[in-house]
């Protein structure tokens, strides 16, 4: 015969995993990128409406599946974008502009985006390969 070792759980008792644990397995929406992003990156690169849905595709498409796989590859990567932002910002081609007025070139989406081609050379966008 058999023996079962159980853990008894007291009804009424909900054992909830920590935000970070849930977050690091939940799949990718556009929702979970804008939720990201404002948490992570900086406030003056948020500009109106952003195309989340055409990132989406192109963070799936280089297997960036989850919401811990997002913060990952923001995390690792940020740095070197921001200063790549710096750099655009400071352009004269955009003189004038309200963007270089705040110092900020991208977009919460083209810094996602900087930190995907800074993390893969070779991203794939909306069906071509981007390589340096």
């Amino acid at each position: 015969m058999f023996r079962r070792n159980f853990l008894a759980i007291p009804v009424g008792l909900a054992i909830t995993p920590p935000k970070q644990l849930l977050e690091e397995f939940t799949p990718l929406t556009v929702d979970w990128i804008e939720q990201v992003g404002d948490e992570m990156l900086p406030p003056d690169n948020k500009q109106g409406e952003e195309d989340y849905d055409a990132l989406l595709v192109d963070l799936k498409r280089n297997q960036v599946h989850t919401v811990g796989d997002l913060r990952r590859l923001i995390a690792s990567n940020l740095k070197g974008a921001l200063e790549t932002d710096r750099i655009y910002s400071s352009s004269p081609i955009l003189s004038g502009d309200k963007r270089r007025k705040r110092g900020v070139f991208f977009k919460h989406v083209g810094l996602i985006r900087q930190c995907l081609d800074d993390y893969n050379p070779d991203l794939i966008i909306a069906g071509r390969t981007s390589r340096r």
